[in-house]
């Protein structure tokens, strides 16, 4: 009993450490739209960006997210499809350049993750 004691308070420190990070997928809809618009992933997360030949996806500031403009901030710029992993919390904007006057734009919220607790999946 005593080697099962001395076992669970080893293990105590290592609780949550072997979460994996989450994969998830933003589709570019051919109706001009984002699927989903908004998500919000934790720091390790990685995101794919699905069916983009018609489309990009470009970081912008929120500034210019508000606005509908296509300017970069030097963010991530994906011109077909592919993956980003974002290393920072915080939010990003991203618009369709060729089609953000038709809403076709979305922000990603990222958070620390949390070893503690269970992670929170939104898709």
């Amino acid at each position: 009993m005593k080697q099962l004691y001395t076992l669970l308070i080893l293990l105590i420190p290592f609780l949550g450490f072997g979460q994996a990070p989450t994969s998830y997928n933003i589709l570019a809809s051919g109706y001009m739209f984002f699927s989903p618009p908004d998500l919000t992933i934790t720091l390790g997360d990685t995101i794919y960006f699905d069916n983009l030949t018609n489309h990009n996806a470009v970081e912008v500031s929120e500034e210019t997210y508000i606005n509908n403009g296509t300017e970069s901030n030097g963010g991530f710029e994906l011109y077909s499809d592919n993956y980003i992993v974002l290393e920072e919390v915080g939010t990003y904007y991203y618009v369709c350049t060729p089609h953000v006057e038709m809403g076709m734009k979305g922000n990603i919220t990222v958070s620390q993750r949390d070893f503690y607790s269970s992670k929170r999946k939104t898709h």
